[in-house]
């Protein structure tokens, strides 16, 4: 491979290490933390077979039940 070519094709990808750098801290972290975390609760209670959609028995399930 060229050395030119090589070189443009090093800087590209640290431009684009850079972007998803800033986009992570931007708000893909928030993202990933606000829906995956409730995501494995959720399957949580489905796999167990205690998922509901209604707030009140969700409430009970989460604080009241030991």
């Amino acid at each position: 491979m060229d050395p030119e070519v090589k070189k443009k094709l090093q800087v590209k990808a640290a431009v684009a290490y850079g972007r998803a750098a800033q986009a992570w801290n931007a708000w893909g972290h928030a993202v990933f933390h606000y829906s995956m975390v409730p995501g494995i609760f959720a399957y949580g209670l489905w796999y167990s077979g205690e998922f509901t959609l209604d707030p009140m028995t969700l409430f009970f399930k989460i604080i009241l039940d030991s």
